[in-house]
This record gives structure tokens, sequence and C-alpha cells, in this order.
């Protein structure tokens, strides 16, 4: 938190988007005024600043300039201590082996807190000033998680991950990875109910998103009533969506050969708040044209499609 209103002053430089093209813009000097709270309230020309005695000015030194924050609009926050390994094997493998056993161990609240704590500081320190983050099915690591980025001043999405299909259980031996339905139901509107005041004292920065981890993972009436939750609360949806030829099979073999932008749509998880689907690998020429019209955010992942699509 700043303890009064600080100007920094330096060169810019940003994308320019219009509805003909992207543009790259530079500005020489700009003065940009960040309130207590670390807030922008106001750009302007950086040639013009005046003192005052209740604003800070820091000039930028040669060589340094502005540039806006990165987005990332797809981060599995509880995977940060396994990035990059086991990039060769199948993704069913890779679940199986390593990322459902270590996802299982954030039901210690002490390991999440010290994950998620290095995830949001090391984002942060990357520039990624906005991150749309899956936890695990842990409604309590994923306030941690929450909380965290109100901390440290990130602005977030925070998803409880929804799982209770035990047909697509991965675990090798004991099942680690899912919920009862009725147990993932109640615990996501506890994660919603808890994130309210969040989100207030955050001043709307870090809000929750509802997150079923992907189609086969979940019930259809795990996914109808998270579909009622969106509605109810007015959040956000993310998920994954045609992500590998198996993801896609599995719909049009166990759900009356639904794909899953229908899918979502029919059980109301298309959210007006915002929908960002991941991967996108097997989408049609239709259901692309259908994303644009929908307005739903596509989260590409280039480097994991190529390993795992």
């Amino acid at each position: 938190m700043l303890s009064q209103r600080t100007k920094f002053v330096g060169p810019l430089i940003q994308c320019f988007n219009s509805d003909v093209k992207r543009e790259l813009e530079i500005f020489e000097l700009v003065c940009i005024e960040v309130d207590r709270d670390g807030v922008i309230v106001d750009v302007s020309p950086g040639d013009t600043v005046s003192e005052s005695s209740d604003t800070n000015t820091v000039h930028l030194a040669r060589g340094q300039f502005f540039i806006p924050g990165f987005i990332d609009l797809h981060f599995h926050a509880p995977q940060f201590p396994q990035a990059g390994t086991k990039m060769s094997v199948p993704l069913s493998e890779w679940l199986a082996t390593t990322t459902l056993p270590l996802e299982a161990k954030y039901a210690d609240p002490i390991f999440a807190q010290t994950v998620f704590d290095r995830v949001v500081a090391q984002t942060l320190k990357h520039g990624t000033t906005t991150a749309v983050y899956f936890a695990t099915k842990h409604q309590k690591a994923a306030l941690t998680l929450a909380q965290c980025c109100m901390d440290k001043g990130q602005r977030a999405l925070v998803g409880k991950v929804c799982m209770d299909n035990k047909e697509m259980c991965m675990c090798i031996s004991n099942c680690l990875c899912t919920e009862e339905t009725s147990e993932s139901i109640q615990e996501t509107r506890v994660f919603l109910e808890s994130m309210v005041s969040l989100t207030t004292a955050s001043n709307g920065r870090v809000k929750p998103v509802v997150t079923p981890r992907f189609v086969p993972s979940c019930s259809p009436q795990l996914l109808d009533s998270l579909g009622e939750l969106t509605q109810e609360f007015k959040v956000h949806v993310q998920s994954h969506a045609w992500e590998s030829d198996w993801q896609v099979d599995y719909g049009l073999q166990n759900r009356d050969g639904g794909r899953d932008l229908g899918l979502f749509r029919n059980h109301g998880l298309i959210s007006e708040e915002g929908t960002i689907l991941a991967h996108a690998v097997h989408a049609t020429e239709d259901e692309i044209v259908e994303l644009a019209k929908s307005k739903i955010g596509i989260a590409h992942c280039p480097l994991s499609n190529a390993f795992f699509a």
C-alpha cells in the first residue's frame, strides 16, 4: 500500500487495438498517477508534471520504460512445484502419476499457503498483474490462493476445482481427485459465499470463478448445479475444452454425442460475466465462429497443446 499518491514518469510502450488493426504505440514521456491503494487514477503527458506536498514523484532511469501488465488466462497454481516435469508422457499418465497426487497435498493448509505465496510472488515478479487461477478441489486452499492475491496486490479470478465423476478417476490407488456430487456443490457454494467479503475488501480485484475441471470429470448433475450457482452469484466460468482427442471422444460417447461448447451451454455454464475455455485444440470451424459470437475467451496454451493435445 502506498502512503500517498505517487506519480511515475517515463516512456510508455503499449499496443493500441482498434476494429481495424493493432498498432504499437510509443510515448516518449508520460506521467502515471497512482493512489494510496495502488490504483491508477490518471495518465497524462509527462512534460507537465507538477510537484505537490501530498504526491511523490518517481522518474524512471535511462533505459527503463512502462508496459501494460501481463494477463495470464490459464494458470494451474497447484502445479507450480512440478513445472517442467514429465513432459514426455501422455496427458492421462501425467495426471495420474504427477499432477493429481500433488494436488491432493493442498488439503494441508500450510502446504497450500507456502506454495501459493510463491506462485503469486513469482508471477508478479514476471510482470503478470492479472491471472486466472485453477486452485484444487479444496475450497479452503482456493480461499488461501485468493487471499494471497489480495495481500500481494494481484488482480485475479480464482476457482475451486470441481470433479465428481469417479469413473474418470485416474489416481493409481485410492481416489484422491474427486468429491461426492453433493460435497462439490456445497463446497463451491461455501467458496462463492466466502469470496463475497474478500472481493469487497480487494475493491473488486480478486473474484471467484466457477471451475468444472472439464466435461469428463463432472457428472451432468454437478454441471447443472454449477450452472445454477453461476447464475445465482453472477460470476465468471472457466474450464478446459477440446484439449485432447480422448476428451472430445468422451463427450461424443458418454454425453449423447455432445461436444464441449454445446454441453457447457446446455448446463448454463456460459456466463454473462465472462467464460474462459482453455486449449480448444480440436474445436471445429463452426465452433470457433460460435465462440467469437458468444465472446468466449480462449486460453490457447501452445506449449501444453504441443505436448498433450
